[in-house]
């Protein structure tokens, strides 16, 4: 796995992230559970970036991968993005602290 430095931050992120955009849909736990497992592997496997969104799933997908990074969050880089309808001000603030409950 490649990894590129993130500006002046010291954070290496993976040039390869995993999205999530289907994430956070599933008709059982069962397939909730595969969901999580593919995150964890994709970690596994090298990948330390996860690109989510308050608007995939409701929020599920967000909740998804708290789910999968619950005891390893230090080792992961989330980015997740806010809605159109949330880019006043006020609203980002409030979707960032939406999606932090979240994950």
């Amino acid at each position: 796995m490649e990894f590129r430095q993130l500006g002046r931050t010291g954070e290496r992120i993976s040039t390869i992230g995993m999205g999530t955009w289907r994430m956070g849909v599933y008709a059982s736990l069962a397939e909730r559970a595969k969901q999580v497992q593919a995150l964890r592997r994709g970690i596994e496997l090298g990948c330390n970036m996860i690109d989510t969104a308050e608007m995939y799933a409701d929020g599920r997908s967000e909740e998804v991968v708290a789910e999968a990074v619950k005891d390893i969050r230090k080792d992961v880089f989330i980015a997740s993005k806010v809605s159109p309808s949330n880019l006043r001000h006020d609203d980002v603030i409030a979707a960032c602290t939406r999606s932090l409950k979240r994950l």
